[in-house]
């Protein structure tokens, strides 16, 4: 969706290690994309112990947020 030069898009899935959301907002001109973005994820893989196997465990919703800012330019 985008108003102006005010652009924002999320997409979800599904993946063997648990379910993901991503989200960007941020500017779109001239050919030129700067957002802001974050991943959530639902859990993460963890084994008990070195050696073990690991398994999917949920995490505290705090844990699995990643944020970053990029630009995305396009290539003529």
């Amino acid at each position: 969706m985008h108003q102006g030069n005010c652009i924002g898009f999320s997409s979800v899935g599904c993946s063997p290690t648990g379910d993901r959301v991503v989200s960007y907002t941020g500017l779109l001109r001239d050919g030129k994309m700067e957002t802001t973005w974050f991943v959530v994820a639902d859990k993460t893989l963890s084994a008990g112990k070195e050696g073990e196997p690991a398994t999917l465990k949920p995490t505290n919703w705090w844990r699995p947020v990643s944020t970053n800012i990029d630009t995305f330019e396009r290539v003529k």
